[in-house]
């Protein structure tokens, strides 16, 4: 018998090709037989109960749905008509804010003003720097 080539364990002499399964095998059992991957084991068993344990005891939060595209002109033009008179973007924001129950973007809000404008049939009036209305 002699030894193959990593020193794991005798190799018949007639044997042609080592058996890799056999090998990985035996290399997997000295890998669990020392002492430190038992211990590594015992506390990754631990944690995986304890995070399988809060998940079951809270389950996590869900995420709002993303934002649709027409979510905000739509809640922009809500706010204008609200009122009369015109608004600075900042109360339009706010507005907006109110409307969709979640942040959005001052340069959005503004964006869809200032593209509001620009139309062939505009949806909105700048009457001076930050204040609109609808036209």
């Amino acid at each position: 018998m002699e030894r193959d080539a990593r020193g794991s364990g005798a190799v018949p002499e007639n044997a042609e090709a080592p058996d890799m399964q056999g090998l990985l095998l035996m290399e997997l059992i000295g890998a669990l037989s020392k002492p430190e991957t038992v211990a590594m084991l015992a506390d990754l068993d631990k944690l995986r109960k304890r995070l399988l344990r809060e998940c079951a005891e809270k389950p996590p939060s869900s995420t709002p749905p993303p934002p649709r595209p027409g979510d905000i002109p739509k809640a922009v033009v809500e706010v204008l008509a609200e009122t009369a008179a015109p608004m600075h973007v900042s109360d339009i924001r706010r507005g907006v804010e109110r409307l969709l129950k979640r942040p959005v973007n001052p340069r959005s809000v503004k964006a869809c003003l200032s593209e509001g404008t620009l139309l062939r049939k505009p949806r909105f009036k700048r009457t001076r720097h930050g204040c609109y209305r609808l036209s």
